[in-house]
């Protein structure tokens, strides 16, 4: 079973739920090196040696992209604290 296939239909099927919205999110606003870097590491769960090592990056580098990408993330989805 796809993670999309264990979501209900109502759910894929609203154009406002958190799930649709954050799909969205990674398509429209994240490079094509970012989505790999994340499927790396939280779908393959590469360690951050083996993620640097696939990009041909450095450590530094894939934890920089991968903070910078978290940030966005949060700035679009996390409330902001008052």
């Amino acid at each position: 079973m796809s993670f999309v296939s264990a979501i209900p239909v109502e759910v894929l099927g609203s154009t406002d739920n958190p799930v649709r919205m954050l799909a969205r999110f990674v398509r429209q606003c994240m490079s094509q090196q970012e989505r790999i870097l994340l499927m790396l590491r939280y779908g393959e769960k590469l360690t951050w040696t083996e993620v640097a090592m696939v990009l041909e990056l450095s450590v530094e580098e894939v934890r920089k992209i991968h903070d910078t990408v978290v940030g966005r993330v949060q700035a679009e989805f996390m409330p902001a604290a008052d």
